[in-house]
């Protein structure tokens, strides 16, 4: 009781109701102590060292309107400001308006500029939030200015709608991916990002994802790539998306020496404007499609479709590099159709598939097979 009367908490058998914070400490006896519901009430704002939540399930974490959760002064470990494992049936949703436009809408801070170096190596970068259990729900939240990743999903069954998230650009905040997808059974939806690296990104891990609906600006645009790739990355969709002034659209890469198998992948309904780089590219070798490395990627690229993709990009149109070389893994059975780069620049090498009402036509994946 006077850990609890230090936060100002009201509790009963269904939740605890924090209207002012103390500590970092007692704010995490809340989450330990309380079964079922914590709520952060109207206009709180608590300040806090890394927090846990952990081994719950059926728990509901509520923001009210103005309810704030920041990341204290910086810590050396590198630990995730918010980790939520072991949990099953977790729901963290913020009330008031839609995050994505409400300015009173609840709120997740990392106060990453105490860590930004603008170097991508500075070491225990922590990230904002990372999920890690089973059946999780975010809904209307704000999450600001990571250290590092802002939403890292891992495990399974997590559904993801109205978040907004936003940090500066790679140089003033280099590896601020927006949401980092390692999990299986994933739906990503009504969501907008504005940050410093991956806008959406799939890594290895994942199956079963669906990204809709989404709006990305200014960092790397939806993304599949780097990582181990084993097991295999299969069944992936971004469909009814926009992308603005990001480096890229649609965008798939790996690195040297990597090795496994991504299949079973859709664009579709993806509208981009002045991205920078390539409204479409695959690179298979390296994720600045570099070509005779002196080590291939033994990951394989196949069933990729692009449909109805249309945009206008300031480099390529579409950039897609895949290997050569004779034991190489393939990269086959990309198709294009519907789409419509305008007159962006085009470079397509020992990609294959099928491919209808592609302009500029070359653009289009090569035609037929490769000799593997």
């Amino acid at each position: 009781p006077g850990v609890l009367a230090r936060l100002t908490v009201a509790r009963d058998d269904q939740q605890c109701v924090v209207r002012a914070c103390a500590s970092t400490a007692t704010l995490q006896h809340v989450f330990d102590k309380c079964d079922a519901r914590v709520v952060l009430d109207t206009n709180v704002t608590c300040v806090s060292a890394p927090l846990r939540v952990t081994n719950k399930s059926n728990f509901e974490l509520l923001m009210r309107t103005g309810a704030v959760l920041r990341a204290g002064p910086r810590w050396a470990s590198g630990e995730p400001f918010v980790a939520v494992s072991d949990v099953r049936n977790f729901t963290w949703r913020g009330g008031g308006g839609d995050a994505r436009v409400a300015p009173a809408a609840p709120l997740v801070d990392g106060t990453g500029r105490q860590w930004w170096t603008g170097d991508n190596r500075t070491p225990h970068r922590p990230d904002l939030v990372v999920i890690d259990g089973d059946g999780v729900t975010i809904d209307n939240v704000r999450l600001l200015n990571s250290a590092k990743c802002h939403l890292r999903l891992l495990g399974a069954n997590h559904a993801v709608s109205r978040v907004a998230i936003h940090s500066p650009n790679y140089l003033i905040a280099p590896n601020t991916d927006g949401v980092q997808i390692a999990a299986v059974n994933v739906t990503v939806t009504d969501t907008f990002v504005r940050n410093g690296d991956d806008s959406i990104v799939v890594k290895s891990g994942a199956a079963n994802v669906l990204v809709q609906r989404c709006v990305v600006e200014q960092g790397n645009g939806y993304v599949i790539g780097t990582g181990t790739f084993d097991p295999p990355v299969c069944n992936i969709t971004f469909r009814n998306s926009v992308a603005n002034g990001t480096a890229y659209a649609c965008h798939i890469k790996f690195k040297a020496q990597q090795h496994g198998h991504l299949s079973q992948v859709v664009f579709a309904n993806i509208t981009f404007h002045n991205v920078l780089l390539a409204g479409i590219e695959i690179c298979q070798q390296s994720q600045d499609c570099a070509l005779d490395l002196p080590q291939n990627t033994t990951v394989s690229v196949e069933h990729v479709t692009f449909r109805h993709v249309r945009g206008t990009s300031l480099t390529y149109g579409a950039r897609l590099w895949c290997s050569k070389r004779e034991h190489a893994a393939p990269c086959r059975n990309v198709s294009m159709y519907g789409v419509d780069l305008h007159d962006g620049f085009c470079d397509v090498r020992h990609v294959y598939g099928p491919s209808a009402d592609v302009t500029p036509a070359a653009c289009a994946p090569l035609s037929g097979d490769s000799h593997r």
